[in-house]
């Protein structure tokens, strides 16, 4: 609060002002906490959607199609891909894609540089708003994207007994400002696919065993 001219503001003035302002806090921090808890109880109905979904798929290839596919309308994504690593290259079967065309990759080396690659190879999220100026991603991969017509993105990596398995990618044609909350979920889809892909390859183990 202020005054063009001088004023000697009264204790009962600053006692209204602080009251004003502990009253406006105590609002905002309740609605916080509600959409939070909105936020909360969204990702787990959405969790238990795809969980339904994916339980009676046999196919991997279904598993992974199904899962970006989820994830790509819940997000309102570009696309959504699932990747499995073999050594240092890794191979995209299917993906869900809107606005983009789709890629099928086989055995292609993993390119990514930097901050980038060290911040994947220990497991993390990896959480882009603007590929076009965040400091972690290299002038070649910055080529690459636009290419691919990425400019915003969340990628993250699941290792199983020290190596890395599989990466779950969800990028945008536009810039984006990625929630906590979008990110946490890439990271919970990326176990679940990873999960429901182990389960299906190993029932068909099981059944085609002589």
């Amino acid at each position: 609060m202020h005054s063009r001219e001088p004023r000697v503001w009264t204790a009962e003035e600053l006692a209204l002002v602080q009251d004003v302002a502990d009253r406006i806090w105590a609002t905002l921090e309740h609605r916080r906490a509600e959409a939070d808890l909105r936020a909360n109880e969204e990702r787990l109905a959405f969790l238990l959607r795809l969980n339904d979904a994916l339980r009676p798929l046999s196919d991997p290839g279904d598993v992974q199609e199904i899962a970006a596919r989820f994830l790509g309308q819940h997000l309102g994504a570009n696309r959504v891909s699932y990747a499995e690593f073999q050594g240092g290259q890794y191979t995209i079967r299917r993906e869900y894609t809107s606005g983009v065309p789709s890629r099928v990759v086989e055995g292609r080396e993993f390119t990514a540089a930097g901050e980038l690659r060290a911040a994947l190879q220990r497991g993390e999220t990896v959480v882009v708003s603007d590929a076009q100026t965040d400091p972690r991603v290299t002038d070649d991969n910055r080529a690459t994207l636009q290419s691919r017509h990425v400019a915003a993105f969340v990628w993250t990596t699941l290792h199983k007994n020290g190596r890395m398995v599989a990466a779950l990618g969800v990028s945008q044609v536009t810039p984006r400002v990625w929630t906590a909350s979008e990110a946490g979920l890439v990271r919970d889809v990326a176990e679940r696919t990873w999960d429901a892909v182990e389960r299906t390859r190993a029932e068909a183990s099981l059944h085609y065993q002589p």
